[in-house]
């Protein structure tokens, strides 16, 4: 999954918008396997870009379409989740993309030595192992804006203010 042209700080989507929610069956379970990524040059602190390309240790799934105005907390689209994938399934957040600096080498071969204790939080992009055929949006929760990251028009849609 990837937030590609995507404003996770201030959303990016109108909250009357129907798309799919992003869940993650047995985050944190799975061992990493490989998979290559571009490793762009970056100015930040990890210029391997594994901080950008982390791994979920799940399966993605996603449900059927809702409109981000109904997700009106993690826990509305956490149950979307279970209800739709069983209790393993959790609400897809921004930051669920784990990475170990260099993960993808030159040296090191993480996937054989793949450690949840020294894996760190990542953002933007995150992979995992996917159940579905989904090509575009979905919603999926991030600290800094409501409903599953969507924008709440001027007017409030739900009561019309």
């Amino acid at each position: 999954m990837s937030c590609n042209g995507c404003n996770p700080q201030l959303g990016d989507t109108a909250c009357t918008s129907k798309l799919p929610v992003a869940c993650i069956i047995h985050h944190k379970v799975l061992d990493r396997p490989y998979y290559g990524f571009f490793q762009d040059y970056t100015p930040y602190a990890n210029p391997d870009q594994s901080f950008y390309e982390g791994w979920t240790g799940g399966i993605i799934a996603v449900t059927d379409p809702v409109r981000g105005l109904e997700i009106t907390s993690y826990r509305v689209g956490d149950n979307l989740c279970k209800t739709a994938f069983g209790p393993a399934a959790k609400f897809a957040q921004f930051t669920d993309g784990y990475y170990i600096s260099n993960m993808n080498g030159p040296n090191l071969k993480i996937e054989k030595t793949w450690d949840w204790g020294q894996a760190k939080s990542g953002e933007y992009n995150f992979w995992g192992y996917f159940n579905h055929n989904h090509i575009g949006r979905s919603w999926v929760w991030t600290q800094t804006t409501p409903s599953g990251n969507c924008i709440i028009p001027e007017s409030n849609p739900i009561t019309g203010n």
